[in-house]
């Protein structure tokens, strides 16, 4: 049976996880979709995983550290952590994991010296785990910052502390949607990670790094090295994948520009707003399972929903249900009826 894994958060219009998942499914022969989740209501996106048999996620901001209350089971990692960005659902059974702190050290590579951690949300805790006890949390709520760095046992500070990082990992999400900095690119003189990244191509952080020579790892890098790990888990793979995987930034571009000029969908169209309904009960004559069901609607869907999917109306549409959405429904629609025609 084909499964299913979810990317939960809010944004998620944005994420270049489906790409990732995609390729590596399709590199491996596993027969998996993975689709983004825009999630208001945790707790019920968490009970949806069981009631629809999601095989696993991985969560993204603002929720890695809300949806730890509905686990089942943490990792050891992400209980010392406190954030969950990789959850595995066996047998009704949710477990917890961390991959964020793999992602950067995996991107990053061998390191040694003094890092500056900017944020204090659940990737800055992964990212302080990883490089402590040398490490400076900087926050632009500078109580919350130090809140963060008295439970994880370092230090906090102001942006001159920037000045003196031999590293500089931003785990705010300036940058995602302009030119915008978390810090002056001036005082850089180590290394920088940007979790963040555009749709445009690299942020303003990462350019501004290259300009000046330093060695800078932007946020496409370390979201792949995330997704292997959250592969090597969801698969049941602790000492790796194949050595021949390759997931390399430009190979996820590709296939983005592919997805947008409509390929993979017949050419019929580029990617259009969908907008994807969980419906309860049953619709034109037959049930579409229990408890709940996905009816996608686009263009396409709209302009020919009665000839491809009808059997026999009825005067009951089904029962709307307010239930997290999938932002690209259309992959999870095409498991429960049998659709081969995906992006």
């Amino acid at each position: 049976m084909r499964a299913l894994y979810v990317l939960l958060g809010d944004p998620v219009a944005h994420s270049r996880s489906p790409a990732i998942h995609a390729r590596a499914f399709q590199l491996l022969g596993i027969d998996a979709v993975y689709a983004p989740c825009r999630v208001f209501d945790v707790p019920a996106a968490m009970h949806s995983l069981r009631a629809l048999g999601i095989a696993g996620a991985n969560v993204t901001v603002p929720h890695k550290q809300a949806v730890i209350a509905s686990l089942d089971r943490l990792d050891p990692a992400a209980e010392r952590i406190g954030a969950v960005s990789c959850i595995v659902n066996r047998d009704g059974v949710l477990h917890g994991h961390n991959t964020d702190r793999e992602g950067v050290l995996r991107a990053l590579g061998s390191f040694s010296g003094h890092a500056v951690v900017l944020g204090a949300g659940g990737s800055a805790r992964a990212v302080v785990d990883a490089f402590r006890p040398d490490v400076t949390v900087v926050n632009r709520t500078r109580a919350r910052g130090e809140q963060l760095a008295r439970e994880m046992g370092v230090k906090a500070g102001g942006l001159e502390a920037v000045a003196r990082a031999d590293l500089v990992v931003n785990c705010t999400t300036v940058g995602m949607s302009g030119d915008e900095m978390p810090v002056d690119p001036g005082s850089l003189r180590g290394a920088v990670v940007d979790l963040a990244y555009s749709a445009r191509g690299d942020t303003a952080l990462v350019r501004a790094a290259r300009a000046r020579g330093l060695r800078a790892v932007d946020g496409i890098e370390v979201l792949v090295q995330q997704a292997i790990a959250s592969l090597e888990i969801w698969l049941g793979r602790p000492r790796g994948l194949p050595a021949g995987l390759e997931l390399l930034a430009e190979h996820i571009e590709r296939d983005l520009q592919r997805r947008k000029l409509g390929y993979g969908r017949g050419g019929r169209m580029a990617i259009e707003p969908e907008k994807p309904r969980i419906l309860a009960g049953v619709r034109h004559g037959m049930t579409l399972g229990s408890p709940l069901a996905l009816l996608i609607e686009n263009a396409d869907h709209a302009k020919a929903w009665s000839e491809r999917m009808a059997v026999e109306p009825v005067q009951d549409p089904g029962k709307l249900v307010s239930l997290p959405r999938p932002g690209h429904a259309d992959l999870t629609g095409a498991m429960k009826f049998g659709h081969r025609d995906l992006r």
